[in-house]
């Protein structure tokens, strides 16, 4: 029962980061027409460019930072694993 509730919990994580990782991306596409548009805009217009420009490089730098932590853990954890394994092996 355990194994196949850390695999819902597994799948459900990796879903969510996927479509973080999706959503990530559309905001990058969207703050790079943003920039486009910025060079051309009036005053009050430019204003308002720029804060989206800068709430979209908030949103994409935490969810890759997110991608840092979550891949940092993975790879930790797979490390505790192998060192497992091998004490296990050798005795």
């Amino acid at each position: 029962m355990f194994r196949t509730l850390h695999r819902k919990w597994l799948a459900l994580g990796l879903i969510t980061l996927l479509g973080l990782n999706f959503l990530a991306v559309y905001i990058l596409n969207q703050s790079i027409e943003n920039r486009k548009l910025l060079a051309h805009a009036s005053a009050e217009l430019k204003e308002s460019l720029q804060q989206k420009d800068l709430q979209s490089d908030l949103i994409i730098s935490a969810i890759f930072t997110l991608d840092v932590v979550v891949i940092l853990v993975v790879l930790y954890l797979l490390v505790k694993t192998l060192i497992k394994k091998m004490k296990t092996q050798s005795n």
